[in-house]
């Protein structure tokens, strides 16, 4: 096969696909949000609080549609103490957070810390933060502390980027 076949088969491929119109490729129609999590500290020895900060970012150019965001923190036996102000605006690295436009609720689910928003954005990022105290009792180690975005969140279709993960180390 010649590279003009090639291309040819290419092209007649995003056509059948819906991803290629009028020779240019079609733009996003929908928001597409991804989650990112950041522990600071992320290296704890002994009793310490930490602070836990989401970054959602919209990726697409296209605004959310004012529907629930929900994201999904993992929650530890070694954290307590938790502790979420909704009038913060900023963390403790000096970034900007949004904590106004977010609920989160430490109580009902008790495998994740539940943060919602119905934020309305497009083509940027919102930040929420909270603290706990980990206190890793006589263990040491490194566990995965994950983030997830609920399908659907915002009006996003892209399950792909939903998910993101920070290493929390620890010792006594």
């Amino acid at each position: 096969m010649n590279m003009n076949s090639i291309k040819k088969t290419l092209l007649a491929l995003l056509v059948l696909s819906g991803l290629f119109v009028n020779n240019a490729a079609a733009q996003p129609t929908v928001p597409d949000i991804t989650p990112r999590i950041n522990l600071n500290p992320n290296i704890v020895i002994g009793q310490s609080t930490m602070e836990v900060t989401l970054q959602i970012n919209e990726i697409n150019a296209f605004t959310t549609n004012g529907s629930l965001i929900t994201l999904y923190v993992d929650k530890q036996s070694m954290f307590s103490n938790f502790s979420f102000n909704s009038a913060q605006t900023a963390n403790a690295a000096g970034q900007p957070v949004q904590n106004n436009l977010f609920t989160v609720d430490d109580v009902t689910n008790p495998d994740f810390y539940v943060i919602t928003s119905n934020a309305v954005f497009a083509n940027s990022l919102r930040r929420v933060t909270f603290s706990v105290r980990v206190n890793p009792g006589k263990t040491n180690g490194s566990t995965p502390i994950n983030v997830y975005l609920k399908n659907g969140s915002g009006g996003e279709i892209n399950s792909d980027n939903n998910v993101n993960y920070s290493i929390l180390d620890f010792s006594f």
